[in-house]
């Protein structure tokens, strides 16, 4: 008995397109294409985390940054494995706003293989220090505590409480991109 419901299906990419391509930027005016496999993992990703809502939707309006992963160039064929997103968050403990890592989810065959820690440089230097938002897996939380010691929100990840001043003072310093796409989610 075929049961779609339990069917991961890795769509086939362009491989001349995204060759030596691993992560993909995917925002509003994105190619309907591209953010359409942005959202399938989103269901996958609400699917395997009994979420009650997709945590991402084509037709969503507000300011988003997603990521699409690819596998490898040696492995044919290349296909999208997973996906991620981040959105723009208050913290009202510091009174500021930045972005955070809402969601990520990548196709139980190619995690463990290397995908997050080889774009991980790539999502800190586009996106800063950003936080990782919970409910973290037990998976997610040892990559966190392996390849994200110097982040401030380290300490959360270890279950301890954050310094509230070095959250503040890493949100002042972030990346000039991402500081413009806070003012116009402030500034609406």
């Amino acid at each position: 008995m075929f049961v779609r419901h339990y069917r991961l299906d890795l769509p086939e990419i362009d491989s001349e397109k995204y060759e030596g391509v691993h992560l993909v930027k995917i925002v509003r005016k994105s190619p309907l294409t591209l953010r359409k496999q942005v959202e399938m993992f989103a269901h996958y990703f609400q699917r395997e985390f009994q979420y009650d809502f997709t945590q991402f939707c084509i037709s969503d309006d507000d300011d988003y940054t997603a990521y699409l992963f690819t596998n490898r160039d040696n492995e044919f064929p290349r296909v999208w494995t997973g996906a991620c997103c981040f959105r723009i968050r208050n913290y009202e403990d510091v009174k500021l706003s930045g972005e955070a890592l809402q969601w990520i989810w990548i196709h139980p065959y190619f995690r463990g293989r290397g995908t997050l820690t080889e774009v991980w440089p790539e999502l800190r230097s586009n996106h800063g220090d950003f936080r990782v938002e919970g409910p973290i897996s037990q998976a997610m939380k040892a990559f966190l505590l392996k390849h994200n010691q110097d982040s401030v929100f380290y300490p959360a990840y270890e279950g301890k409480k954050p310094d509230v001043e070095k959250i503040k003072s890493a949100l002042l310093n972030r990346p000039a991109e991402t500081q413009q796409r806070t003012k116009r989610i402030e500034n609406k």
